[in-house]
């Protein structure tokens, strides 16, 4: 799983994405009876320079880490491997796996995001799901569920700028939203935490267990 270390406004901790994504990569783990690798904390998070806290790597090492993390699995006889992205911003992960699938056939990797998966499924118990994009009703309570001492709710601001989430590959989520909020923090609590922390885990594992099933039998045609 790859998470990231940026800010998440003064409600959150730096390490959100990397905390929900790893509780996300354990239960699935345990559904499947998977070996889970330890998350990688380091994203491409270049959209929230200017906010203290925040610490990114390059998209080209992120395809290095990548490709480099699933072939030494493959080396070591783990020939199949589940990238979960615990961040939106993580797009050359996609090229990475395509890479290696093609050049390392000796294995089979795919990568998902966890919160597209289970967007639907989520909208029966987080109410602003289609218009949250950073630190708002979802994340935050998630962590509530996850470390309800890490989230300092004094300081919650609810906002949604008049911008379409594409608008992070122009300008900086500063210039967007000067707190860092794009969301609603004042709606959020751990029990609705604790359900999506659920639905993500079970749509993440059905879905790596059926997408390895299909290219099985693709495969061995």
């Amino acid at each position: 799983s790859i998470g990231a270390i940026e800010q998440h406004t003064a409600v959150l901790p730096l390490g959100t994405d990397t905390m929900i994504i790893n509780e996300v990569a354990e239960r699935v783990g345990e559904k499947l009876g998977a070996y889970v690798v330890p998350t990688v904390p380091f994203g491409t998070s270049y959209e929230h320079r200017g906010f203290p806290g925040t610490v990114y790597i390059r998209p080209d090492t992120l395809y290095k880490m990548v490709k480099e993390m699933i072939s030494s699995c493959y080396d070591e006889g783990i020939k199949k491997a589940a990238v979960i992205l615990g961040h939106g911003g993580l797009w050359m992960v996609k090229p990475a796996i395509r890479d290696l699938n093609y050049e390392r056939p000796d294995g089979t990797a795919i990568w998902l995001c966890p919160f597209d998966r289970a967007a639907g499924l989520l909208k029966g118990t987080i109410d602003t799901i289609d218009k949250e994009i950073h630190a708002g009703e979802f994340e935050t309570s998630c962590i509530m569920a996850i470390d309800p001492e890490a989230v300092k709710m004094e300081h919650a601001r609810d906002f949604e700028p008049d911008a379409g989430r594409e608008y992070l590959d122009y300008v900086s989520m500063k210039q967007i939203s000067p707190y860092g909020t794009w969301g609603h923090q004042s709606l959020s609590s751990p029990e609705k935490g604790r359900k999506a922390l659920d639905i993500l885990a079970t749509a993440t594992a059905d879905y790596i267990k059926g997408t390895f099933a299909k290219l099985d039998g693709i495969k061995s045609k």
